[in-house]
């Protein structure tokens, strides 16, 4: 299952095969997330990144993916803190089926890029959970404190109390100390 191609041959002309396979990873995904908070994490971060269109249709994402990313959730929907984390390509980034995550999933918080262009109180409208956004993580590297504020109040001004300022996909792997400092330095972390 780690090749495309190989992906779209079983969906394609073996449709119950891929659905079995999913199955059995998604079941030991389950048990890793729940062993995971058994041994005291707050919760999972999940990333789905086949939920836009360019990537899957929707009608394939609902049959080949959601059943599976759900149970993922499902097996630690007590913990505090699962983060359902929707990946974006960024040739795609408007092609999000955003409105799949607002309600069913046992996520307390959605975490997207501002690249999907979904403002902050638009997703608090819909979703009931902690909306951790805000930050561009694509120029992270290169904003300066002020930038990074003003990144913050506009979060801030678009939001309720239920945010987390965060990126929203990681930040350059290469990012030296001193960039990742600047955002808790300016928050007085």
């Amino acid at each position: 299952l780690s090749s495309h191609e190989q992906v779209v041959a079983l969906k394609n002309e073996k449709p119950q095969r891929l659905l079995d396979a999913l199955e059995a990873i998604a079941k030991s995904e389950a048990n890793h997330a729940r062993r995971a908070v058994q041994t005291g994490a707050a919760g999972i971060f999940v990333s789905i990144a086949n939920a836009q269109g360019g990537v899957l249709s929707e009608a394939d994402y609902v049959k080949f993916s959601e059943p599976f990313d759900k149970m993922i959730f499902e097996a630690v929907k007590s913990a505090p803190l699962n983060v359902l984390h929707l990946h974006t390509d960024a040739k795609y980034g408007d092609k999000l089926y955003a409105q799949r995550f607002y309600q069913g999933w046992a996520a307390s918080a959605i975490n997207y890029s501002i690249y999907t262009y979904i403002g902050i109180g638009e997703v608090q409208k819909r979703f009931g959970g902690v909306v951790m956004a805000g930050l561009d993580e694509r120029n992270y590297r290169g904003m300066t404190p002020l930038d990074l504020k003003r990144e913050w109040l506009a979060a801030k001004n678009a939001a309720n109390k239920r945010l987390i300022l965060a990126p929203g996909c990681s930040v350059p792997n290469d990012s030296t100390d001193e960039e990742l400092a600047r955002l808790p330095h300016l928050l007085g972390a």
